[in-house]
């Protein structure tokens, strides 16, 4: 079983001295953690450029996403904002060749981008489904993935079955159905840091009769307990449906 994305090319090459945990990169990092760190405040950033780049009657290109994206891993990651020129693989599913990743955007802005922008939904209901609809064709060119560093279940005690929510401490937690959901669709990957290593352990769905599926962290075709041992995740964490 494959427990991290397989890929070819330049964009697969780790950073020297990080045990092939962390992508080559500018800023020299080696460590999960201190990459994790890099990325979020850089989307931060991002996102305060892009409110002041973008005005409400906007109408988004794929040259708008590759300019997004370099906006927020310039610094980071010498590739950013150009399309991926390595294949990648995860669990078996085999993501858009690289090839095809132009001709797809294209048919991304001719369709979807210009359908759903500028966003002018009448309702809350109608943004939502505009957004899952183009963020549903950006994952198949790219998936995406996400740190859980928190859960939520009736008490410390209580086995993987009763893990009601996954969540990130401060910023968001997702009902285990939802996370079931998007992993089955392989829509998303959700992640644990092992606290020795500091690698991702990855999250997945088990299956046993009699029971409801429930998650639960694998690693080298074995299921393990690095889920359990996270922190309670906070009532204020925004719950993602």
């Amino acid at each position: 079983m494959t427990h991290k994305y397989d890929a070819v090319g330049p964009e697969a090459e780790f950073e020297p001295g990080s045990r092939n945990r962390v992508l080559r990169n500018l800023l020299r990092i080696t460590r999960v953690r201190n990459m994790e760190e890099a990325e979020s405040q850089a989307l931060e950033l991002a996102q305060e450029a892009a409110l002041e780049r973008f005005d409400t009657d906007h109408q988004f290109t794929a040259r708008d996403i590759r300019t997004l994206h370099g906006i927020w891993l310039g610094p980071i990651y010498a590739w950013a904002g150009e399309y991926r020129s390595v294949n990648i693989s995860k669990a078996g599913f085999q993501f858009a060749h690289a090839p095809l990743i132009e001709n797809l955007m294209a048919e991304l802005e001719r369709n979807s981008l210009r359908q759903h922008t500028p966003c002018r939904a009448a309702n809350d209901g109608n943004v939502a489904q505009a957004l899952a609809e183009v963020h549903g064709e950006l994952i198949l060119v790219h998936p995406s993935e996400y740190l859980v560093n928190c859960i939520n279940k009736p008490h410390h005690l209580s086995a993987h079955e009763h893990i009601t929510h996954i969540g990130q401490a401060n910023s968001w937690r997702m009902e285990r159905e939802t996370a079931i959901r998007r992993i089955d669709a392989k829509q998303d990957s959700f992640y644990t840091l092992d606290g020795r290593t500091g690698s991702k352990v990855y999250i997945g769905v088990v299956r046993e009769a009699g029971k409801a599926p429930y998650l639960r962290t694998h690693a080298d075709g074995k299921w393990n307990d690095n889920l359990l041992a996270q922190q309670e995740c906070g009532t204020t964490c925004d719950l993602i449906r």
